[in-house]
């Protein structure tokens, strides 16, 4: 089983993928798409190399609309990214969070390095060009909240009827 765990952490260490938005202003927003885990953070950190972070404006954006953050070690390779922006005097800023990831990077808030901003209200990013392409498969729907109002109705109807049985 342990062995089942390695093979699957090896298969899986390249299933994220960062894609830059082509866009003309001085903000550069990178798609996060699939799991930063502390199997894949290797992949993550090398997908910006020095040429890359040296080209990018003082505004960068990773965008987690359909990317998640899994643990801490996914944490860490934020925190290494942002420290090579910081050193090059940019900034790094995390935006449209899955609610999980969401919930881990609240959790690791106090962790992040000062070179990382953390949106975690809802926000709009700028708008994706309509030439460029988006591929489907990769795209993850957000998961609504699950409403327990139902729930609390049920139990509550269900206590008032024991209420009255008992009288």
């Amino acid at each position: 089983m342990i062995f089942s765990l390695f093979v699957f952490a090896l298969e899986t260490s390249n299933a994220v993928q960062v894609v830059p938005r082509e866009n003309g202003s001085d903000v550069k927003i990178y798609d996060v798409h699939g799991t930063l885990f502390f199997g894949s953070t290797s992949h993550f950190l090398e997908l910006f190399p020095e040429d890359t972070l040296a080209k990018d404006p003082e505004d960068v954006r990773l965008v987690f609309e359909t990317g998640h953050v899994v643990d801490f070690s996914a944490v860490q390779a934020l925190n290494k990214l942002g420290e090579r922006y910081g050193a090059k005097g940019k900034r790094l800023t995390l935006q449209q969070l899955m609610p999980k990831t969401h919930r881990v990077l609240s959790r690791a808030q106090g962790l992040l390095t000062e070179e990382i901003t953390l949106v975690l209200e809802e926000d709009t990013v700028l708008p994706r060009p309509a030439a460029q392409e988006f591929n489907p498969h990769l795209h993850i729907e957000r998961v609504p909240s699950v409403d327990f109002s139902y729930v609390t109705r049920q139990r509550s109807n269900s206590t008032d009827r024991e209420e009255q049985e008992s009288a």
